[in-house]
């Protein structure tokens, strides 16, 4: 039989980097996934490495070897190195929208869990203040009698 001014335990709100990424997949469209998963790539590592590996084979080739098809001053190569820049810029932006969208959901969970600490509060200082009322009046009963 629950009481009338039961405290309720917390709800759980989880704010793991899973559950994050959970919410905001739900909420993504393609198109956001796509640009996440983009600026993701081009922001890592790997990208670095392979683009360095590519630039190095593109120069072995046309310096190197007789299918020289972009001779110095590699001007396919600058073509294609302004396309990717033009192309990356926008999809970096993209990605920023993504990490407000990801900051958006973690202070909305922020907010639910804070909104039930302040029930839970304000039902603790009720029931704190029904005790101290019992007290009061079990101690001025007690002063009575004596």
């Amino acid at each position: 039989m629950k009481k009338k001014n039961e405290i309720k335990p917390l709800s759980f709100h989880p704010l793991s980097v899973d559950h994050v990424k959970e919410i905001n997949s739900e909420r993504a469209t393609f198109s956001e996934k796509a640009a996440d998963w983009l600026s993701d790539w081009m922001g890592s590592w790997k990208f670095i490495n392979l683009t360095l590996l590519f630039f190095a084979f593109w120069f072995g080739v046309n310096t190197l070897t007789p299918l020289r098809f972009d001779p110095v001053p590699f001007l396919i190569l600058n073509l294609t190195i302004g396309v990717v820049s033009t192309l990356q810029t926008p999809i970096i932006m993209l990605g920023q929208k993504s990490i407000d969208r990801k900051n958006q959901i973690k202070q909305e969970i922020h907010f639910n869990k804070i909104e039930d600490l302040e029930k839970k509060n304000e039902l603790m200082s009720r029931k704190i203040d029904e005790i101290n009322k019992k007290l009061d009046s079990l101690v001025s009963r007690n002063e009575e009698k004596n």
